[in-house]
């Protein structure tokens, strides 16, 4: 992995596919935009992957609904936003 840089790094192509694993299985693909990468944290947009509303409770999810969601590269944990 090369280096990190202190300015942000131009994507070649804006549109990728973030998949999410537990225990090394795939649980979700959805397609998302390249916001930002800065060598340590990429940060991406997308839209509500799954078909319907999904209510856990204390919170809803539904269709039209936008994640920004934060990765790092030195880092174990994401956070996401709607």
């Amino acid at each position: 992995m090369p280096a990190p840089s202190a300015e942000p790094r131009a994507p070649r192509s804006k549109g990728l596919v973030v998949a999410l694993t537990k225990a090394g299985r795939t649980k979700i693909r959805y397609p998302a935009e390249l916001v930002r990468d800065d060598g340590t944290r990429v940060t991406v947009r997308a839209p509500w992957a799954a078909p319907g509303v999904r209510d856990f409770g204390f919170v809803r999810f539904e269709p039209g609904d936008v994640f920004t969601e934060h990765y790092w590269r030195d880092r174990w944990f994401a956070v996401k936003e709607v």
